[in-house]
């Protein structure tokens, strides 16, 4: 009798995944925040966010497509690292409002990761630095607000931590997380 292996479901749902991402948003804040202030001063960072404040008719669509560019990061990554768009899924997981980019097709971990962090350094890391170096507090701002939209990914990396980079997942559809396919 030949029983096939169950995949390991490293994934939790999307309320659950919400409510863990909260101390992985704290946390970015509690770090990032002093940072910049000890650099330039509270007065900078208030002025900054009054900026973004006053140019909420600039700053509304620089989020609506900062949202759709995070999912696209991600859908751009398991093209590059597997067989092209084909099997990759984009859309909104309507009972929870939340964007999403899928793939179908089992991949390995290290893809994965790379996948789940692209956008949280392209669009989250690099206008903090911006920010930080330049001293121009709406990058600061920005990157800061794009890198916590990114919690959730965070929270997968940290749900995915011991699972090897030659291992292979695969992205669990419905759900924050992965199945382990194949362990190596």
């Amino acid at each position: 009798m030949n029983q096939t292996k169950k995949p390991k479901d490293l994934s939790v749902d999307m309320f659950t995944a919400s409510i863990k991402c909260i101390p992985i948003i704290l946390l970015l804040i509690i770090i990032l925040i002093p940072i910049y202030i000890s650099i330039y001063g509270v007065t900078s960072l208030i002025f900054a966010a009054r900026k973004l404040v006053f140019g909420w008719w600039l700053i509304i669509p620089i989020i609506i497509a900062g949202i759709f560019t995070h999912e696209g990061l991600h859908a751009l990554v398991f093209a590059l690292c597997s067989r092209g768009f084909r099997d990759v899924h984009i859309g909104i997981q309507w009972d929870s409002v939340t964007p999403y980019a899928h793939y179908n097709k089992p991949i390995r971990a290290l893809y994965y990761r790379i996948a789940l962090l692209a956008p949280a350094i392209i669009l989250g890391v690099i206008p903090i630095l911006v920010g930080l170096v330049f001293h121009y507090g709406p990058a600061f701002i920005l990157g800061l607000l794009f890198l916590l939209f990114s919690g959730g990914d965070i929270l997968i990396m940290w749900l995915i931590r011991t699972v090897s980079n030659d291992t292979m997942v695969k992205d669990h559809a419905d759900r924050a997380g992965c199945y382990v396919v194949r362990e190596k």
